[in-house]
């Protein structure tokens, strides 16, 4: 059965699994879901993510979710180069660190930066709503990039 993935392209952590996939040539479906639409909350999809979030893929009979998880999986489990998840486990730490510290940091801030300049207009939050996203997102970024 080829892979299924379950995404919506507005998601960054969607992109870099697509990206995964296309640039190693791995089968795969795709199946686009609209997050603002609610879509990743029906019954159907909470079969396949009860969490009801993107990107999720179906590998056979197995479900997983979380983009840095999949992208884990799927260097182990097509075996992929070494330069994507290295095989020496010190060299393999490095960079399971850097993707924990891209969810904890850089994520953080463009979500709430995402949210003021695409979401807010299409939701129509207030525009005070929107400027304190923006400042949040804005000051996350550049303590996160600080390293301080």
């Amino acid at each position: 059965m080829v892979l299924q993935l379950y995404l919506d392209w507005l998601s960054e952590p969607c992109r870099a699994v697509a990206i995964l996939l296309l640039e190693n040539n791995i089968e795969h479906q795709v199946h686009e879901l609209g997050v603002i639409k609610g879509e990743t909350h029906s019954d159907a999809y909470k079969q396949i993510n009860p969490v009801g979030k993107v990107p999720a893929i179906v590998d056979d009979d197995f479900n997983l979710s979380e983009s840095h998880t999949i992208m884990r999986y799927l260097c182990v489990s097509r075996n992929l180069p070494d330069h994507y998840y290295p095989n020496d486990i010190k060299q393999r730490a490095r960079v399971d660190s850097w993707l924990d510290w891209h969810h904890t940091n850089l994520r953080q801030g463009a979500v709430r930066l995402i949210k003021a300049n695409i979401y807010g207009p299409i939701k129509n939050l207030s525009q005070v709503t929107i400027d304190e996203s923006r400042k949040e997102g804005d000051n996350i970024l550049k303590s996160s990039l600080t390293f301080r």
